[in-house]
C-alpha cells in the first residue's frame, strides 16, 4: 500500500535543504511548505492497496547475461546467413527446436560486429528477448563493444526484465511487474549493492521511489504527485524516519533566456501515416540471398524514393531522396513500437522526430558541436535538454507549458 510514513511531524526545509544530489540534480526554486495535503498520492495510495507490498520489500534478483561475439566467433554462429543485394551479410537466422535466434550484423562493420540478437518462440512467434550491442569501430579494424542492453519480454510483449552493461562491465539489473489502469513497479538494482523500487500509477498519474543502502535499509521514499505538482520525501536512518518535507513545485520564472516551446526548429514534424502497400508500389527491386524484397527504387518528380525492407519482410527505411527518411521500428528493446522522421536543415543540421506508440514523442536537433533534444511525455509534460560547446542546459515544464525545473 502506498501511504508514506508520518510518525513526525513535518518539518519546514529551505530550497538549499531540500537537495538530494547524490540522486538527482539539485532541484532549485523548489516551494516547500509544512503541510501540503496530499490528494493524489493518497489517492495512490487507495487505488494501489491491493497490488503494491511493503514499502521495505526488495527483490533479488540475477543479472541477464549477455552473449559475447568477438569477430572471430562470427564465422561459427550456426543458422542462415542472409546477405544484402550488394553481397554483404545482413543477419545470421538460427532456427532451433523451440527458438529461433536472429544475429543483425553491425551496419558499421558487418563481417566483424553483431548489433542485436533476438530470440523467438518458434510456438507462439513472439519475440522473447532481445540484446542491442553498441560497438565503437574507432581506428582499430576490430570494433570494440561500449554497451549491451539485455531485455527479457513477456508473453504480452512488455518489459519484464533488463540488464546494462558498460564496457563489459554490469551497470543495473531492473525487473518489472504490471498491474491493471497501467500500473507499474520497476526494482532496480546496481553492483554495488544499492536498489530502488518505483512505483507508477498512470491512473493518479503519481510516483513513489523507495532506495536503499547497500546493506538494505531504506534511505529515502519520495513520492509525488505529477498533477499538482506535490511531494513528500521521508528520510531514513537506521530503518527509522528521521525527517518529513512536503513541498510543491510550483511554475518558476524563466531566466535562462532559452524558450524551447517557441523554438520553431523543435516542433516535432508531421506524423506519418503509411496509406500504401510499400510492397506494390512501382520501381527498381532487389532481392536478400534469401528470396527476401529488399529494396525498391522509384523516380520520382522530386526525385528517387527508396523503399528498405528487412529480412523478415517488414518495412525499414523510407528514404527521399530530397526530402526526409523515415525509419521504422517495429520491435523495440522497451516493447514498443515507433518509427523516426530525420529532417535535413538548410544551416546543415539534421532534425530527429520520433513517435512512439504509447503516445510520446520527442524532437532532436543537432549541428556540429551544439545539440537541443525537447521530449513530450504521454502525461503532457515537457523536458528539455541542451548542449552547446561543452555547456549543458536542462528544463522541465508542466503540461500547461510553465516551467517547473532548470539548471545547468
Amino acid at each position: 500500500m502506498i501511504n508514506p510514513v508520518n510518525t513526525f511531524n513535518p518539518v519546514q526545509t529551505t530550497q538549499q535543504a531540500y537537495t538530494t544530489e547524490t540522486i538527482y540534480p539539485p532541484q532549485p526554486q523548489q516551494q516547500t511548505s509544512p503541510d501540503v495535503q496530499m490528494s493524489g498520492m493518497d489517492a495512490m495510495a487507495a487505488y494501489n492497496q491491493a497490488n503494491i507490498s511493503k514499502p521495505t520489500e526488495q527483490k533479488k534478483m540475477e543479472p541477464l547475461v549477455p552473449v559475447i561475439i568477438t569477430p572471430e566467433s562470427i564465422k561459427d554462429i550456426k543458422g542462415e546467413k542472409i546477405y544484402n543485394s550488394q553481397g554483404t551479410l545482413n543477419s545470421i537466422v538460427d532456427k532451433q527446436d523451440k527458438e529461433t535466434v536472429v544475429y543483425k550484423m553491425d551496419i558499421s562493420n558487418p563481417e566483424k560486429a553483431v548489433s542485436e540478437i533476438k530470440y523467438y518462440n518458434n510456438q507462439t512467434g513472439k519475440l522473447t528477448k532481445i540484446q542491442k550491442n553498441f560497438n565503437f569501430a574507432g581506428s582499430e579494424s576490430n570494433p570494440k563493444n561500449v554497451e549491451t542492453n539485455i531485455v527479457e519480454l513477456n508473453s504480452d510483449g512488455k518489459v519484464q526484465k533488463a540488464s546494462h552493461y558498460y564496457q563489459g562491465k554490469l551497470e543495473s539489473t531492473e525487473e518489472f511487474e504490471y498491474g491493471p489502469d497501467g500500473f507499474k513497479k520497476i526494482y532496480t538494482a546496481v553492483p554495488k549493492g544499492h536498489s530502488s523500487i518505483l512505483e507508477i500509477c498512470e491512473v493518479t498519474d503519481s510516483t513513489r521511489l523507495t532506495c536503499f543502502s547497500k546493506d538494505g535499509q531504506i534511505k529515502y521514499v519520495d513520492t509525488k504527485d505529477n498533477k499538482t505538482g506535490e511531494f513528500k520525501t521521508t528520510e531514513y536512518k537506521n530503518g527509522k524516519p528521521i525527517r518529513i518535507t512536503n513541498g510543491q513545485n510550483l511554475p518558476i520564472e524563466n531566466t535562462t533566456g532559452i524558450n524551447p516551446l517557441a523554438d520553431p526548429e523543435l516542433t516535432p514534424a508531421q506524423p506519418f501515416v503509411l496509406g500504401y502497400d510499400p510492397k506494390g508500389i512501382q520501381g527498381e527491386k532487389s532481392y536478400y540471398s534469401n528470396g527476401a524484397l529488399e529494396k525498391i527504387e522509384t523516380e520520382t518528380r522530386d526525385g528517387k524514393v527508396t523503399h528498405l525492407f528487412n529480412p523478415d519482410g517488414s518495412l525499414g527505411v523510407i528514404n527521399k531522396e530530397n526530402g526526409s527518411t523515415i525509419f521504422f521500428y517495429n520491435e523495440n528493446i522497451n516493447g514498443t513500437k515507433s518509427y523516426v522522421i530525420e529532417d535535413k536543415l538548410p544551416n546543415g543540421g539534421t532534425k530527429t522526430t520520433e513517435y512512439d506508440d504509447d503516445g510520446s514523442k520527442s524532437v532532436r536537433v543537432k549541428n556540429g558541436e551544439s545539440e537541443k533534444e525537447l521530449i513530450y511525455n504521454k502525461n503532457g509534460a515537457m523536458v528539455y535538454g541542451e548542449s552547446n560547446k561543452g555547456k549543458h542546459t536542462y528544463m522541465e515544464f508542466n503540461k500547461n507549458g510553465e516551467l517547473v525545473k532548470s539548471f545547468d
